[in-house]
């Protein structure tokens, strides 16, 4: 389907170290892919992945968007491209404790410009197809954490975002959760979503088309 995220001789030093955490690194990673990023602790897994999200400026070297070259946008046109093609999964779900579940689901789309009311139908659809079995309106600190992870799952993807990262997020989860999490990130890939996972889980990264191993 074609290359979705490339990097060219991408470089990252984080401020007074002495070597690069990531170096001269150059990949390329296709839609319709789900690819895992593994390695030992302190390899760069997580720093890589917050490059190809654009979270993080390299050093030097480059990161191409589809199409785009991403490392010479200003930061605004970098968060717009965050949040209208990408949808982000971390080990801590990052729910908000001051909203609801359905309000944490909803709120990147504050971000694209969407309506809530437009997408709550969907959310709520979303919820239900992910085993979300708590009620829209309880708060994050009433839910278990296999709960969370499925519903910062459903803010990840109720976009239908084109790339798709995911920092260790089968890390905290129970077997049933994980294999919830796993399955709709292949599915998502085979839709055409260009999915990267950074992962020290040998089931998961055996689920992946590729596995890259840094370090």
């Amino acid at each position: 389907m074609g290359a979705v995220l490339t990097t060219d001789e991408l470089t990252f030093t984080y401020p007074r170290a002495r070597e690069p955490v990531i170096s001269d690194w150059t990949g390329s990673f296709d839609a319709g892919t789900m690819t895992a990023l593994v390695g030992a602790s302190g390899s760069g897994k997580s720093t890589l992945l917050f490059l190809l999200g654009l979270m993080m400026k390299p050093t030097s070297g480059t990161v191409t968007v589809q199409g785009i070259d991403a490392t010479a946008s200003h930061d605004a046109h970098r968060s717009h491209l965050r949040a209208h093609r990408y949808g982000f999964i971390f080990q801590d779900a990052c729910l908000d404790p001051r909203r609801s579940v359905i309000a944490n689901i909803l709120q990147p789309a504050t971000l694209r410009g969407t309506s809530h009311k437009t997408l709550r139908s969907c959310a709520e659809e979303m919820m239900q197809e992910m085993g979300v079995t708590v009620p829209p309106q309880r708060r994050p600190g009433q839910i278990s954490g296999g709960q969370a992870q499925r519903i910062a799952l459903c803010r990840a993807l109720l976009h239908d975002p084109p790339i798709i990262l995911a920092d260790e997020p089968t890390g905290n989860l129970d077997p049933a959760s994980a294999e919830v999490v796993v399955a709709e990130l292949r599915r998502r890939a085979d839709k055409g979503a260009c999915v990267l996972i950074v992962t020290h889980t040998p089931a998961v990264a055996e689920a992946c088309d590729e596995t890259i191993e840094l370090g």
